[in-house]
């Protein structure tokens, strides 16, 4: 490898890794990585497939976070470079960050266990030799400290666990070497645990108190739109950071109903969205008990949700949205999250949404809003047996009651159809049987009958007798 002058001659080592770097009267080669693998090292040097160009006076630290080391610019050929690589232990990588840092040398880069991210600070050409960069693990981000050390290049960075600061110390600056110290205390990644109360009017004007950790003066509050953090979200006004745990805030308007996360943006970061950062604006409906019932109605039901008020109104859909809908009796909000009703009859068999309205607008269609009217069979598992019959079936639906019956058709619906055996009611939504014997070939429906009615074909209910 030739004789090493330390950092002065432009190697970068992490953990027990060296790489490139400039010997005494050449550039050891950038595909030749040494790895130390001793305390008393005995240097290997190792030939990967894939490796950054020859270099010196990189930036390289281990990303704790990933588990890898990242490598990024240095002197290539007398050039500064702005490039990215990853080292996962066998293999270099080079990344594709969407943004990345300018071009650069003799930058300081350091893990920032606080926001799981590294952080790479000034160096040779950078713009103003002092701008800060973090690394996520996918790209660059610029970084924007209300203060900053004086541009320079080649200092030492690192992280000091028992202050939780990150500290930075000398280097070459514009005109002569330093030797200042700078701190910059770790902040972390901020979480959200809780958001009370977690509904109000799409108008906004909700006072909220927002649960969680990492919160520090100068965070931002804001509700997603179905797009996570960012842009399209509304942001929340009158935010207080009452303690590291406890923000208060009022929420914006201009939203559009439904649930979504609610985000905490602070200097370490955005909290990741989870169901106790949700917030509903408007109206919605999360669950229909039960979700079954005749189509004559009369079924009793409870809906769960967010945004019920006092004159709300219910309605289970016909396949039309609220056009046709078939309107619930006997409403009554029990409380903004919770209505009981009284299903509506004459309805058409099937699986519906159902709408809730109060005056913040209409709840949007949802599975967990869904009730099915009558019987209905969405799967037939196996969907295929002989025309002799004997085929053991497992039958998926909704409205299953004991003495329920089981017909496969012949080609004119339940005219002609032939009657299942065995046939056992394993719950409101399953039930097995046996097919019968003496069919024709071929594709057909099967119908499952009760005292709401029968139910409708469809390709989920259909059967091949071959």
């Amino acid at each position: 490898m030739g004789v090493l002058r330390a950092r002065s001659l432009g190697g970068v080592l992490a953990g027990s890794l060296l790489f490139g770097g400039i010997v005494v009267a050449s550039v050891i080669a950038g595909s030749s990585p040494a790895l130390a693998t001793t305390s008393a090292p005995t240097w290997e040097q190792l030939s990967p497939a894939t490796s950054p160009s020859a270099r010196e006076l990189a930036s390289m630290a281990n990303d704790a976070g990933t588990g890898q080391l990242v490598l990024f610019g240095g002197d290539v050929g007398g050039n500064p470079s702005d490039d990215t690589w990853t080292w996962n232990g066998t293999t270099w990588t080079q990344q594709s960050p969407a943004t990345s840092p300018p071009v650069r040398w003799g930058a300081s880069m350091a893990y920032n266990p606080g926001t799981g991210q590294l952080v790479l600070f000034g160096g040779a050409y950078s713009p103003g030799g002092n701008d800060t960069w973090a690394w996520n693990g996918t790209t660059w981000t610029q970084q924007s400290p209300a203060t900053s050390p004086p541009a320079r290049e080649w200092a030492s960075m690192d992280y000091d666990a028992g202050t939780g600061q990150l500290v930075l110390f000398g280097g070459l600056g514009v005109t002569s070497d330093l030797n200042d110290t700078w701190l910059a205390p770790v902040t972390s990644i901020p979480t959200v645990s809780a958001v009370y109360p977690h509904s109000g009017p799409t108008a906004g004007g909700t006072a909220i108190t927002i649960t969680g950790s990492g919160f520090v003066t100068g965070a931002t509050v804001e509700i997603g739109q179905g797009y996570g953090a960012g842009p399209t979200a509304i942001a929340a006004t009158n935010v207080t950071v009452v303690s590291p745990t406890e923000i208060t805030a009022v929420t914006g308007g201009g939203a559009k109903a439904g649930t979504f996360s609610l985000f905490v943006t602070t200097t370490g970061g955005t909290n990741a969205a989870n169901t106790g950062a949700d917030f509903s604006y408007g109206v919605t409906v999360s669950k229909v008990r039960p979700n079954t019932g005749p189509t004559s109605g009369g079924t009793t039901i409870t809906i769960t949700g967010t945004g019920f008020v006092a004159g709300a109104t219910e309605v289970i859909g016909q396949g039309n949205g609220t056009t046709g809908a078939i309107a619930a009796t006997s409403v009554k909000v029990v409380s903004p999250t919770e209505i009981t009703a009284v299903t509506g009859g004459r309805a058409k068999a099937g699986t519906f949404s159902l709408f809730v309205t109060t005056t913040e607008g209409t709840s949007a269609a949802n599975t967990g809003a869904d009730f099915s009217y009558g019987v209905t069979v969405t799967k037939v598992s196996p969907n295929t047996g002989p025309t002799s019959g004997g085929t053991a079936i497992t039958i998926t639906g909704t409205g299953f009651v004991a003495g329920a019956t089981v017909v496969i058709g012949q080609g004119n619906g339940t005219t002609g159809a032939i009657a299942a055996t065995s046939v056992k009611v394993v719950s409101s939504t399953e039930i097995t049987a046996v097919t019968g014997g003496g069919a024709k070939a071929g594709t057909f429906s099967l119908f499952v009958t009760t005292s709401a009615g029968t139910s409708a074909a469809s390709t989920g209910a259909d059967f091949t007798y071959s």
